[in-house]
């Protein structure tokens, strides 16, 4: 069975942003009706900003798993760059005027991303690979595929390492040892290539912060510590939360 990742389109945003909010609705519990503020963030706002507020816009009429019609309401009140969201979440660990470098470590990159004074974009680099190599490594690891009699599942071995157990599933069986022999060569392979692309801007910077679900990972945390740079608490949800603060500002302004 194929799959889609939004990641592997520079127009995956685009095309399936109003989709992936609605999928995200349709996690919670039921309603008739929705009215939703939103602040959106995408890679270049600039160019595709106006675009993704007229797809997301709206009112939207759909049936969530069986249940009775819903009215999703959707005011786009402002489309900001990837990565301000993050710079909102920690204000109290930035200087408002001065200019702030953020590591986005993902699932299929790592985002460098240079702010300067209130939060302007200033440079944007984006280095192949994040924590889906890592998680990859695991599963084509020897001794997981003599363990399993096959490769590892990618979103098992993902369950463990995000609940900090290294337990594969119900099977008893712990990947730990694995998980500390792989990292070794994804930190040199793939953190390391992100941290060196931020290299030239840490001089300048009086804020140094990582984000996304790389900066979480055991033992990532406290070597970013080590090197300087300050991984946001719960980092995976950094941007999303301030967005959400955007939202809420703009709501209570009337914009």
């Amino acid at each position: 069975m194929g799959y889609y990742r939004v990641v592997d389109d520079r127009r995956g945003k685009l095309n399936y942003g109003l989709q992936l909010l609605l999928g995200t609705i349709a996690t919670l519990p039921h309603q008739s009706h929705w009215a939703f503020t939103l602040v959106a963030s995408i890679q270049d706002a600039q160019a595709f900003g106006h675009e993704l507020s007229s797809l997301l816009n709206g009112n939207h009429t759909v049936r969530f798993n069986g249940k009775e019609v819903s009215t999703i309401g959707v005011k786009v009140v402002a489309v900001v760059e990837e990565g301000v969201g993050a710079i909102v979440t920690a204000r109290s660990e930035i200087e408002s005027e001065g200019q702030s470098l953020l590591y986005d470590f993902g699932n299929g990159t790592c985002i460098i991303s240079v702010f300067g004074a209130k939060g302007k974009l200033l440079i944007r680099k984006v280095t192949p690979g994040g924590v889906e190599n890592l998680i990859d490594a695991i599963a084509r690891n020897l001794e997981t595929r003599k363990q399993l009699n096959g490769e590892g599942d990618r979103q098992i071995i993902r369950a463990g390492i995000e609940a900090k157990t290294f337990e594969y599933g119900t099977t008893g069986w712990n990947f730990r040892h694995i998980y500390q022999v792989e990292l070794k060569p994804w930190v040199q392979s793939t953190l390391a290539t992100a941290l060196k692309a931020g290299e030239p801007w840490r001089a300048t910077s009086s804020a140094v912060l990582a984000v996304g679900g790389g900066s979480e990972l055991p033992q990532i945390t406290q070597l970013l510590t080590a090197k300087g740079i300050t991984p946001i608490t719960q980092g995976h949800w950094a941007n999303a939360r301030g967005l959400a603060k955007l939202a809420q500002l703009k709501q209570r302004r009337g914009s």
